[in-house]
């Protein structure tokens, strides 16, 4: 298009050029520039009909779907899909060009909360990434993945030990009274110290 094309001109230009081989590369574009506009819905309408013109753009319009579903908390709807992606990656293990679906999909999980989901998709992508060979392209993705697998490990860690230094003062508090100075949120009991990990699990 010979400039940085805006949302409506990739939209346009995709539907001008129907049977192109890039039209679908376009509404991706076009997705990912309503999805960063905050138009999650008119990113999903745009990414489903890139994902049904299939081509090389076909797994990024996918990962699409899957991201703007859960920004429109249609979680169900959203897990259904990533196990659908998952389930035809796994059908076709031996090919290359699908090693970065599980990098994006695992920063892109990240990037939503769904800490676990991406560990496991980061894992995948390691498995799928040593049975690949050593081309650069795969050292790139294993290189990506592992900084990846990384992140989040460190990140569960710290939650992990953030989340029961917080409430661990409170439940032996009565029984070691030294801990209250450890009890940083003020919580008066055993019980409201549960209530808090539940509720923060359910929040993280």
């Amino acid at each position: 298009m010979g400039h940085e094309a805006t949302a409506a001109e990739c939209e346009q230009w995709a539907t001008e050029h129907a049977g192109h081989a890039e039209a679908s590369r376009a509404l991706v574009d076009a997705g990912w520039s309503r999805a960063q506009g905050g138009d999650s819905t008119r990113a999903l309408a745009l990414f489903r009909r890139a994902a049904a013109l299939g081509g090389e753009s076909g797994r990024d319009a996918q990962v699409g779907i899957i991201e703007q579903l859960y920004a429109l908390r249609c979680e169900q709807e959203a897990d259904a899909a990533q196990r659908s992606l998952r389930a035809e990656l796994d059908d076709h293990p031996g090919k290359h060009g699908d090693l970065r679906v599980f990098d994006d999909m695992a920063e892109m999980l990240s990037d939503v909360q769904r800490y676990e989901l991406a560990l496991e998709w980061c894992q995948a992508g390691l498995d799928r990434v040593a049975l690949a060979g050593d081309a650069a392209e795969v050292a790139d993705r294993r290189h990506g993945l592992l900084i990846t697998r990384g992140a989040l490990t460190t990140f569960s860690i710290a939650n992990d030990v953030a989340k029961y230094f917080a409430i661990i003062p409170a439940m032996f508090v009565a029984v070691f009274p030294g801990l209250q100075a450890l009890n940083i949120m003020r919580l008066a009991t055993p019980q409201s110290a549960i209530l808090s990990a539940v509720i923060f699990n359910a929040l993280i």
